[in-house]
């Protein structure tokens, strides 16, 4: 029989002792595992055992502050919870905190622990639709409306915290604009075709609720309030909610990132640029001319608003300044959408906008589409109606925004000094010589024309002489 040397067979047993304890600690971490929540899943009978890891130590001052003093400390306080939310967004927090804690024979702390975990893990736009769109889900896999206008209220009201952005809105056209949203998403039922939607029509509408569910579940928000600044003027069809949509459909260029005006946190980087008012057919008048001198010569993104007597309201968006020509001009940037009574993106990319109010070679009027044979809008000349959809309306309302920033506005008005003094310099035409002495006088006088007839009158009856 072979032997084995003393210190080798120690080597063996102590390989052996780990490889034993290395399979029972895995075995222990798999069972932890299956309780693992999942939004709307089914849960195992047994009690989990609650083991912290080093990344949850990050929610314990906030899950602190919203456990039940009065039972155990597995048990949330849900109007602690709901009352560290603001009193505008109180329905998304009741609803969030019901869904999480809605598997009974999961501790409610461990629940909600999770959940923020999860939260902090969702690094993908789709991943943020598919997990904030789950709150409002039923059994049935479709969607309840009423949570999910809590939802979107609450997505547009971080969206301006964390935006540094006021919008001087009212009400009303906020809750109508809101209710669009929620009619569109309602039509595609299931919640897997929701996400869909959102991805291709407005894919960062839950970025501001997202930023700052993390800075309230890591206790990383700022004490006071986010200091709102700059405000964005109120207007027949842009409201607070349009903007919100438009700013989370369109690319960074309609929406650059401003200086934060508040502390230096990471919840007040997403601030966006507010948009300036270029022209407004209320304040300036439906015409033509008037749209071509507020709105030309400003050398940025822009985005053109108009509102039709059947309804509809449609958003054109282009990168590029505006001209007047007979070739269709745009960057790949360009966006056509539909903002009313459904919101969705109609068409998008280069070339993709003609506007001509002086050739007679071509119709006259503003079309929009890449089709030159079906155009998705048409303005027919001089602003007088609104061709859509093999449809026709009277216009309106047409707006027009500046999204370049402030230093795009600062130049266009620049450029506007300089034609205007241009204009005054060329007016001013100095003749050559005397006009006694010209030669066109003395050409005028002999086709018989008088050119000065106040000479002419002196001569007749003298100089001291008086009409």
């Amino acid at each position: 029989m072979t032997t084995f040397p003393k210190q080798m067979q120690s080597n063996v047993y102590k390989l052996i002792s780990h490889w034993i304890f290395a399979i029972l600690h895995t075995q222990e971490l798999l069972k932890n595992n299956q309780h693992s929540w999942k939004m709307g899943g089914t849960s195992s009978s047994s009690q989990p055992t609650q083991i912290k890891t080093e990344e949850d130590t990050r929610f314990e001052s906030f899950l602190s502050c919203i456990t039940d003093d009065d039972t155990s400390s597995n048990a949330i306080d849900k109007n602690k919870f709901i009352n560290s939310f603001p009193s505008e967004v109180k329905g998304f927090a009741e609803c969030f905190i019901n869904q999480v804690t809605s598997q009974t024979n999961v501790p409610q702390v461990l629940a909600c622990r999770q959940a923020f975990q999860r939260i902090a893990n969702l690094s993908t736009s789709s991943a943020q639709a598919t997990f904030y769109l789950s709150l409002c889900k039923s059994h049935d896999e479709t969607l309840r409306e009423d949570d999910c206008f809590d939802l979107f209220r609450a997505a547009y009201y971080f969206y301006c915290q964390t935006s540094s952005v006021k919008i001087e809105t009212s009400k009303s056209a906020d809750e109508e604009s809101l209710k669009c949203l929620v009619a569109t998403i309602s039509l595609q039922k299931e919640c897997d075709k929701c996400v869909t939607w959102i991805d291709q029509n407005c894919p960062e509408i839950f970025s501001g609720l997202h930023l700052w569910l993390l800075g309230v579940t890591t206790s990383s928000l700022p004490k006071s309030e986010t200091i709102l600044s700059e405000s964005i003027p109120s207007s027949c069809i842009l409201n607070g909610v349009l903007w919100w949509l438009l700013s989370a459909s369109l690319p960074s260029d309609f929406s650059q990132p401003s200086k934060p005006s508040g502390p230096s946190t990471e919840i007040l980087q997403h601030s966006r640029n507010v948009w300036a008012s270029l022209y407004s057919s209320n304040e300036h008048g439906l015409s033509v001319n008037r749209f071509q001198h507020h709105v030309f010569a400003y050398r940025g993104p822009t985005v053109f608003l108009v509102s039709c007597s059947d309804g509809c309201r449609y958003a054109l968006a282009v990168d590029v300044e505006w001209r007047d020509g007979t070739t269709p001009w745009g960057g790949q940037n360009s966006f056509f959408i539909q903002i009313s009574p459904f919101y969705k993106i109609v068409e998008e990319g280069e070339k993709m906008v003609l506007f001509n109010e002086k050739s007679r070679n071509i119709p006259k009027g503003l079309f929009i589409g890449r089709d030159r044979s079906k155009y998705s809008l048409k303005i027919t000349e001089g602003f007088q109606s609104v061709e859509h959809g093999g449809q026709s309306a009277n216009l309106l309302d047409v707006e027009v925004w500046g999204c370049g920033g402030g230093g795009a506005k600062v130049q266009q008005m620049e450029q506007k000094k300089r034609e205007k003094r241009d204009t005054e310099k060329n007016a001013k035409v100095k003749l050559p010589g005397e006009w006694d002495q010209n030669p066109d006088r003395l050409l005028l006088e002999w086709g018989g024309v008088r050119p000065s007839y106040g000479d002419q009158f002196k001569a007749d009856f003298g100089p001291d002489a008086r009409s």
